[in-house]
């Protein structure tokens, strides 16, 4: 059972980590402001994701606790930034 246990870890990390680079490309290159709100978000929940691995691996619960202060970060950053760009995009209507 410990066998699986670390394949299926080791296996999700190569797969979160392959994610990662896919959305750090878009992020290089997208065509929109809202393009690249979508791929910051997008990298901060590979990030959350990649730390949640490393406590499972690690059998620590003290990382998942900076992992839901993140994702609140997060949230709000996204919301904020959206809320600017919104704003900006209006201001001459």
């Amino acid at each position: 059972m410990e066998m699986i246990n670390h394949f299926m870890l080791t296996a999700s990390i190569a797969l979160i980590t392959i994610a990662f680079l896919i959305t750090c490309v878009t992020l290089i290159r997208p065509n929109t402001t809202l393009g690249r709100i979508l791929s910051l978000e997008l990298l901060a929940n590979i990030t959350l994701g990649i730390i949640a691995l490393y406590a499972v691996k690690i059998h620590s619960v003290f990382f998942l606790d900076i992992c839901v202060a993140l994702a609140l970060i997060a949230f709000l950053t996204a919301v904020a930034y959206c809320h600017f760009v919104y704003v900006r995009l209006n201001r001459y209507d």
